[in-house]
């Protein structure tokens, strides 16, 4: 049970020395290295911050805050280019 609950507190960000104190524990590398493991939950939220990072960082390298790599383009183009044909 306290490796679940310490583990549980981890996943949702609670900070290290307060796991470590409502754990009892006199040593924060105990409650870190001991009790703390990493779960799918961790992984999935490292994946997605990585992910999120690249594709922050993409965007700026391309000069797109907003994802598009031409920021003039608003996704209407054939509909522009219809009218003017009309």
């Amino acid at each position: 049970m306290r490796h679940t609950f310490i583990t549980t507190l981890a996943e949702r960000d609670v900070h290290e020395r307060t796991a470590q104190h409502l754990a009892g524990h006199e040593d924060g590398r105990m409650t870190r290295e001991i009790y703390t493991h990493v779960t799918r939950r961790m992984l999935d939220i490292a994946t997605d911050t990585i992910t999120k990072a690249v594709g922050d960082i993409a965007n700026q390298a391309s000069g797109s805050p907003g994802g598009s790599p031409n920021p003039d383009d608003d996704g209407t183009k054939g509909e522009d280019d219809a009218r003017q044909a009309v």
